[in-house]
């Protein structure tokens, strides 16, 4: 995000002085090229844009596997989805599991009064799971 300060010129209306005054204006401008007249919306637009460009597809098929799965490509894309997706007064389960470059499962169980539950499953272990279903039925 760049930071630039912009000079405008205000026209002076009063008859004594004679002139104009100069004011200037601090402004953000994100990487996309919009500009904001506050650091921290820039900020939250920032991490909005760069959450968007994480892999993801929506499974809305099966309800118990939640909505969406991801995929992080790197160290600074996983801070990104643990930040974005855990919040403080839940119980969060399996997000040490995931791993760069795998695709991983997030779901949130609403907890109502109590706390909520969010749950990461790899892909692999998904399929482990499947694995196990599919040789039971069968067996």
């Amino acid at each position: 995000m760049k930071e630039i300060i912009t000079e405008v010129t205000e026209p002076n209306y009063v008859t004594v002085k004679k002139g104009t005054k100069v004011r200037k204006i601090k402004q953000y401008q994100t990487d996309d090229g919009k500009l904001f007249d506050k650091k921290d919306e820039a900020e939250r637009y920032e991490f909005k844009l760069e959450f968007d460009k994480i892999d993801h597809i929506i499974d809305s098929f099966i309800y118990d596997l939640g909505e969406r799965w991801y995929r992080a490509k790197d160290e600074k894309e996983l801070e990104l989805l643990k930040q974005k997706l855990t919040w403080s007064h839940s119980n969060i389960r399996g997000l040490n599991n995931i791993k760069i470059g795998e695709w991983f499962n997030y779901r949130v169980e609403d907890g109502g009064d109590y706390r909520d539950d969010i749950y990461f499953t790899p892909l692999s272990e998904f399929e482990n799971e499947v694995s196990r279903l599919m040789h039971l039925l069968k067996g």
